[in-house]
């Protein structure tokens, strides 16, 4: 037998242990899954340059073998000799979220900045998606969608469960007096479901909330187009219209209501305030004038009662009485009229009438006592008599016709607004117009 010299076996031997042994396994990478891939665009936007062309290696790279750490170390280097290359950064963060690091990505698309483009802007996304924060993922990816169907579908895909987050969170703000928190989930809501009905309800809570009455008619119009939309909807947008929007609509929409709202008292009233502020609406602009004053005059006072109480216009007067002070005033027709009527009295010595002083409140619930007192169905508890004897009767007259909560806010030496004026008036009026 021919023996093998000693060098020659050791390399044999050596070659076949060599062949049995197990080899090292290799790195087993793949492409990044095609709905990852599809938000991963290229972050350098054609830019040239050598580092953006490196930036573009490194990003090429990683859609075709999936190999995140070789990634990670080109584009580390590259920001160890370039720190604010924004780029690369974008760059670094999408091979991370290749990688499963979705925090770190977020912490390189922050140190990137605002303003770092589409990529980096669909990188935020995914990554915020990944980790949880639904709300704020659905509205990255819907900035992009005009541009990318990747993020259109994402954004669709997420719209449901973010809008249910941002409607949770619009009403733990409005709960807590936040509004500008609320305010920021209904912008949210906005992009994302512009035309759903919650988010038009939630537009309508927060500017009701926010004492927002523009706003809340927008939301209104589009709540109740035509006939639709709740009868406390409808009447509310009715008296908007005629407060601050289309006051021919207003109208219309009252009419409509009327019927509607006749069994429900509370909704009764606003039908009949509405037609009165309507009523208002179409009276001279001196009684317009005199209902937004901030001290009523008893010229004002003589205007409303004049041209408001429709029956002043009828009633038959009393015996003529003459104020030499109303002569060339400019409401003097309608003050000649409410005094002739006992609604408002003239200085029997001076026979004067002070049309431009400050009218009293006890002066003005006289005559609207006096005013109701003419039907006497409806009058108030103590009517005429009540009106001859002043002071706490005349009171509580007044809160008996429910002109004043209680009798204690009589405040009878006071003076008194236009609006509030006016408020007493209608509630007079409404009380005629009841059976």
């Amino acid at each position: 037998m021919e023996r093998v010299p000693a060098p020659r076996a050791l390399l044999l031997l050596a070659f076949l242990l060599a062949g049995c042994a197990t080899a090292p396994p290799r790195p087993a990478f793949s492409p990044p899954p095609s709905d990852l891939a599809r938000l991963l665009i290229d972050p350098t936007a054609g830019a040239a340059g050598d580092d953006f062309d490196a930036v573009r290696r490194a990003h090429s790279a990683l859609l075709a073998t999936g190999d995140a750490a070789a990634a990670e170390a080109s584009l580390l280097a590259l920001l160890g000799r370039r720190p604010d290359f924004v780029a690369a950064r974008v760059a670094l963060a999408q091979a991370l979220l290749v990688a499963g690091k979705a925090p770190a990505a977020l912490a390189e698309l922050q140190a990137a900045g605002a303003g770092a483009g589409r990529a980096a802007r669909l990188a935020e996304a995914r990554a915020l998606e990944v980790t949880g924060s639904i709300a704020a993922a659905a509205l990255a990816y819907a900035e992009v969608a005009p541009e990318l169907e990747a993020a259109r579908e994402a954004a669709q895909r997420l719209a449901p469960e973010a809008a249910d987050r941002l409607a949770a969170r619009f009403t733990a703000a409005v709960d807590r007096g936040r509004l500008d928190e609320a305010r920021a989930a209904l912008g949210g809501l906005e992009t994302l479901q512009p035309a759903a009905a919650r988010t038009l309800e939630l537009e309508l809570a927060w500017a009701q909330a926010a004492g927002d009455a523009p706003r809340e008619l927008q939301a209104l119009r589009r709540l109740t187009p035509g006939s639709q939309g709740s009868l406390e909807w409808r009447l509310r947008r009715a008296e908007l219209e005629l407060e601050l929007g289309e006051p021919a609509v207003g109208l219309s929409l009252v009419q409509g209501l009327a019927g509607a709202a006749a069994a429900e008292p509370a909704l009764a009233e606003r039908v009949r305030r509405a037609q009165f502020r309507w009523r208002v609406l179409n009276a001279p602009e001196s009684v317009r004038r005199a209902t937004r004053v901030a001290q009523l005059s008893r010229a004002d006072a003589a205007t409303l009662l004049y041209w408001l109480a429709p029956r002043v216009r009828t009633q038959r007067a009393g015996e003529a009485r003459i104020a030499s002070d109303i002569l060339e005033h400019p409401a003097r027709e309608e003050i000649a009229r409410i005094v002739n009527l006992g609604l408002l009295g003239v200085d029997e010595t001076l026979h004067v009438f002070s049309p431009d002083r400050p009218i009293r409140r006890s002066e003005l619930l006289r005559a609207l006592i006096e005013l109701a007192s003419w039907d006497g169905a409806t009058a108030c508890a103590g009517g005429s008599a009540a009106v001859r004897a002043g002071g706490e009767a005349l009171c509580a007259a007044a809160a008996d016709c429910g002109l004043i909560p209680e009798a204690a806010e009589c405040l009878g030496g006071g003076t008194i607004s236009g609006p509030e004026a006016l408020e007493w008036l209608r509630r007079t009026l409404d009380r005629e117009a009841q059976p």
